[in-house]
């Protein structure tokens, strides 16, 4: 499946935002940054979101609808493969930046998780807001969830990326519960622009869902998520670094 670009996302989000409910924004916004989740089912795309299969159903007509999604055709496809061979054999710059933002990417994921390698935990929605828009990735690959992805699987073959997992994949229902409630939280504060999230309003949540008391959830989530900061109510999420602030 093809989408508007992210950059025409961001640019004309106002004038997009104006067509679309919220739900419908938020599937705009994973379908550009997430393009995995095209292989999930509508049930497994609206639990990712926290929401029903038929709102999914209804807001994947409507995007398609105001074009802002389409299935990608054989003849595009195959434009875009001689496109990419293309440019990866014009004096070995593509494969050169490809090569560099790998790099980068692992080293992150190394440091992040003291290291991955020696450790390889699941892959969760922080590391991703931590490195996804990072300027010191190249242009083409800043805002790319699907090449940070397969950069991850290639070197990683055996690892888990948090949103391919199902409850089976978890040592118990509540630690499956808690880590799929705070990967959501990170993701819908990642659209939103904002840097924290609740932390009452999550634990409470989470209590009148699942029965899960305060205590076990922070138990997971410090476990699970090792650079979620705290400060009083605020779960601080990590953001990419944007380089340095004009004057």
């Amino acid at each position: 499946m093809r989408t508007i670009r992210a950059n025409e996302f961001f640019e004309h989000f106002i004038k997009i935002s104006q067509n679309l409910t919220m739900t419908e924004l938020q599937m705009l916004y994973i379908l550009i940054t997430e393009h995995e989740v095209i292989e999930l089912s509508q049930q497994g795309f609206a639990d990712r979101l926290g929401t029903h299969r038929r709102t999914i159903n209804i807001g994947l007509k409507k995007l398609r609808q105001l074009k802002y999604i389409g299935d990608i055709s054989i003849e595009e496809r195959n434009r875009d493969a001689t496109k990419r061979l293309s440019e990866t054999n014009y004096k070995g710059l593509y494969a050169y930046e490809i090569q560099q933002a790998k790099k980068f990417i692992l080293d992150a994921l190394n440091e992040y998780y003291y290291p991955f390698e020696k450790k390889s935990p699941i892959v969760n929605a922080d590391f991703y807001s931590s490195i996804i828009g990072d300027h010191r990735l190249p242009d083409g690959y800043r805002y790319n969830k699907n090449f940070i992805s397969e950069t991850i699987v290639e070197k990683y073959p055996n690892c888990k990326l948090h949103f391919k997992l199902r409850a089976t994949s978890y040592s118990s229902e509540n630690y499956y519960n808690i880590s799929r409630t705070i990967n959501n939280e990170i993701t819908k504060s990642s659209f939103h622009f904002r840097p924290a999230m609740k932390k009452d309003k999550i634990l409470q949540d989470l209590f009148e869902k699942y029965s899960i008391d305060e205590e076990e959830a922070m138990q997971v989530i410090k476990q699970e998520f090792p650079k979620l900061r705290f400060n009083k109510n605020k779960i601080i999420i990590p953001k990419p670094w944007q380089g340095r602030k004009s004057h």
